[in-house]
Parts: C-alpha cells; structure tokens; sequence
C-alpha cells in the first residue's frame, strides 16, 4: 500500500457536497441554486466551487487524439487551494463563451510535447475551438478520481433549480465535520 497525501491545500478542510434522496439513501447531483446557497448562506464555507460529474469523451479534429474533459465552475481550482504549474487557472471573467481550457500535465505531455510555448495554443472539439491558458501540475488529479485531461468552464445550460453538478466546499478555518 502506498499512502500519498492529496495534491490540494489544507485537504482535511475540504468536502464534497452532495444531496441526499430520501427514498433509497444514495446520493445526488445538486443544483446551482444549492450550491449557490451553501456558499452564501451556510456560514460554514469559505468557498464552494463545482463540476459536472459525468466527463464528456472528446476529440481533438487538429491532432487526432481523444480526451475527457470536465466542466468545472471559474472558481474550481481556487477552492481546492491548487495552481496551474504554466500559466493560470479560470477567473471569473472565464465564462463558456470565452473558449479557454486548462490542461493535465499528462495531456501537455502528449499532445503538445511538454512545449513551454503550449499557452496560447488551440484545441478543437465540437463546434468550437478553444484557446489554452493553463497547465495544471504533474501531481494533480480531478477530484472523485475521475480521469481528466481538460477543464473547461461549466455551462449554464441549464435551470438553475435542475440537479446536475457535485460541489466541494472549503470548510472556514477551525469547522470541523
């Protein structure tokens, strides 16, 4: 057995936020208006960022190669206490329609050759082509262990009562679960 410590700052202040269904005792999604109120309503968060859980396979059309990507909310990366190893993870301003990705080291690696010169390059999936504005570093994994190579802002697609992301919180400094 190998022991590792998590790649995050302050990891025991973190957690994962989850709805419980009464009927059977699993777990759900939660809403953007959940999460919305955990965070400033709670008084228990410094912060509460979220993903969509379920990663999308996709194909880069320029290289050929195929990839998971998962969208995240702009402050993600900012709650789990992690920088990009090159350049900067999402800022508020980074909405959907900015077409910007933060990339795996494991993904810079293989599809961009570890080239210091990656910002600024473009990838293109779907109907849009989106431009690279971060590396995260070798030792980060997407929390929940779900494999992923690149990050993009989460969508609104969505009412914000429907039940669709998995949140993680920050607990405020001396809150203990």
């Amino acid at each position: 057995v190998l022991l590792e410590p998590l790649p995050f700052q302050e990891p025991e202040r973190l957690v994962s936020i989850r709805a419980a269904r009464a009927s059977d005792g699993t777990f759900a999604p939660v809403s953007a208006a959940e999460i919305e109120a955990y965070a400033s309503e709670s008084g228990v968060f410094d912060a509460v960022g979220a993903y969509f859980r379920q990663p999308e396979d996709r194909f880069d059309a320029d290289a050929l190669v195929n990839f998971v990507s998962i969208p995240v909310s702009t402050n993600f990366f900012d709650v789990l206490g992690v920088s990009a190893a090159l350049g900067r993870t999402f800022v508020p301003e980074d909405t959907p329609e900015s077409y910007v990705v933060v990339i795996s080291d494991k993904f810079w690696r293989q599809r961009f050759g570890a080239r210091p010169d990656t910002l600024g390059q473009h990838l293109r999936f779907g109907d849009a082509t989106y431009r690279v504005i971060g590396v995260m570093p070798r030792t980060f994994h997407h929390v929940d262990g779900l494999p992923a190579d690149v990050w993009t802002p989460i969508w609104p697609m969505f009412r914000p009562t429907d039940r669709r992301d998995t949140a993680v919180g920050r607990l405020h400094a001396g809150i203990s679960l």
